[in-house]
C-alpha cells in the first residue's frame, strides 16, 4: 500500500554495524509506493525495487523484514510522498550523511540541526525521512528530519508493524 514503510535486518557486517551504531533492529528502510514496489536509497543510489528482491533474500535466510503503515495519513498525504519519492529516483548516495549521523551517534551530538549534507544525495533513512517532511511531519520531534536513522522510524509513534 502506498506510503508503507519496509523495515530490514540484513545479514552483513555492515548492517551489523548500523545496528549496533543506532540501537535497532533495522538498518535498512524504504517506503512503497504502490502495492508491490518501494523506493529505497542504496550503494549505487535511489532506486524503485520490487517487494520480491526482499522477498527472496528473506527466503534464502539474507535477511528479515517486517512492514509497518501510518496510524494517520490521508491518501493526499500519501500521494505527496509518493510523488516526492519518484522525483529522487536517480539521486545518489550520500556517503558523507552516513559518516556524519555515525558521528553524531558516536559522540551522542544532538541531532535537532541540519546536518553536512550533499544535496539530492541520500542514506536510506534520510530519503524516507524527507519524504515525511514533505507532509510537515518527522518521525521524532526532536531530531531533523534530514538525522532520521533506522531506530528513530522503527520506534515512531507515528507507524504500526502490519506484517512481517
Amino acid at each position: 500500500m502506498i506510503g508503507d514503510i519496509l523495515l530490514v535486518k540484513n545479514n552483513t557486517y555492515f548492517g551489523g554495524l548500523i545496528r549496533k551504531a543506532v540501537r535497532s533492529n533495522y538498518n535498512h528502510v524504504g517506503m512503497f509506493v504502490d502495492d508491490e514496489y518501494l523506493i529505497e536509497a542504496k550503494m549505487r543510489g535511489v532506486e524503485k525495487t520490487h517487494i520480491s528482491h526482499f522477498q527472496e533474500l528473506q527466503t534464502k535466510g539474507e535477511l528479515e523484514f517486517i512492514v509497518c503503515r501510518f496510524k494517520k495519513m490521508s491518501p493526499g498525504e500519501k500521494e505527496t510522498m509518493k510523488n516526492w519519492l519518484y522525483q529522487q529516483i536517480g539521486c545518489k548516495y550520500d556517503f558523507l550523511q552516513m559518516i556524519i549521523v555515525g558521528l553524531y551517534l558516536l559522540f551522542r551530538i544532538k541531532r535537532i540541526y541540519p546536518p553536512l549534507d550533499i544535496s539530492k544525495a541520500f542514506i536510506c533513512s534520510e530519503l524516507i525521512g524527507e519524504a515525511l517532511h514533505q507532509v510537515n511531519q518527522t518521525f521524532q520531534p526532536h531530531i531533523h528530519y534530514e538525522n532520521t536513522n533506522p531506530a528513530d522510524i522503527a520506534y515512531s509513534s507515528l507507524i504500526v508493524q502490519v506484517r512481517e
